[in-house]
């Protein structure tokens, strides 16, 4: 039972470190596999005439984009929202080096509200412009 109870204490750190980390790049991911999918989705299926017809009427590029967005902004609140309770706890006492957990803590907080701005940003011209083209039916 002792054993058991030593592990978690010397696991509690690493698992800690391990989601400091994605904390810290899960934004940053989210933004680039928002970038890449809603460009895709608006050069590729809204302008190829081999679209799927969904995406193509009514606006349903904008749809698709939003929902990407959506999933996107999702991850950047998330992990801004774990950062900030994680730099709360270490803002009291962080025994790590140099205190590496609070200043990752930190850094997951503002790197989520960063990449939130750019997120939103990007997503400004496809939800105000319109499809400079459409497949034909």
């Amino acid at each position: 039972m002792s054993q058991t109870l030593d592990t978690q204490v010397l696991n509690e750190p690493r698992r800690s470190l391990v989601a400091q980390w994605i904390a810290v790049l899960a934004p940053p991911g989210a933004w680039a596999a928002e970038f890449l999918l809603n460009y895709n989705l608006a050069d590729s299926l809204g302008c190829s005439p081999s679209a799927i017809r969904f995406l193509g009427m009514d606006g349903g590029v904008k749809i698709a984009s939003a929902a990407v967005t959506g999933v996107a902004v999702l991850v950047c609140l998330l992990t801004g929202a774990l950062s900030l309770a994680a730099y709360r706890r270490f803002r009291a006492e962080d025994h790590t080096t140099g205190q590496r957990a609070r200043w990752m803590a930190l850094a997951g907080v503002m790197v989520a509200v960063l990449f939130l701005i750019i997120i939103l940003a990007s997503f400004l011209p496809i939800a105000i412009l319109d499809p400079p083209c459409a497949p034909s039916m």
